[in-house]
């Protein structure tokens, strides 16, 4: 499951994309059961016109919980009057030793494999999920996230 930060108001654009399927994945080889395409070869999608950042549950909770403006859940927002300190929080974060908190090591334990968070992962983070909050301010939005 995943969790994605979205700015209200964001308008979206219908498309496809190839679907992740392979020729001979499937019994038939013709992609005629996958149950993404239905034999299609392509997906449909869609497109924001605003950032968006798409996280794992356990990333994003926890991200939440170092930013620590509100609760610390999967379904969320922060209105427009509270991305001031979001922005505050996230920019210490970004320049402080804690948001080195955020990585990671990689961890195995038996048949269990969390790849860890490596500091390019946790800086392409903080620095996408501060874009949403830059335009949000700008627009006078809020952020939401489920």
């Amino acid at each position: 499951m995943s969790i994605t930060f979205q700015i209200a108001g964001a308008t979206y654009t219908e498309g496809t994309e190839p679907c992740i399927c392979e020729p001979g994945e499937y019994p038939d080889g013709n992609f005629t059961v996958c149950p993404y395409c239905q034999g299609k070869g392509v997906c449909p999608t869609s497109v924001s016109n605003l950032p968006e950042l798409n996280m794992s549950n356990l990333n994003a909770l926890d991200l939440l919980a170092l930013i620590n403006v509100g609760p610390v859940q999967s379904c969320g927002e922060w209105s427009a009057g509270a991305l001031n300190q979001v922005h505050k929080n996230l920019m210490a974060l970004m320049n402080t030793p804690k948001g080195e908190r955020f990585e990671v090591e990689p961890i195995q334990e038996g048949n269990f494999f969390m790849g860890g968070r490596s500091k390019q992962y946790v800086d392409h983070r903080f620095n996408a999920l501060l874009n949403i909050v830059v335009v949000a301010k700008q627009r006078g939005s809020e952020v939401f996230w489920a």
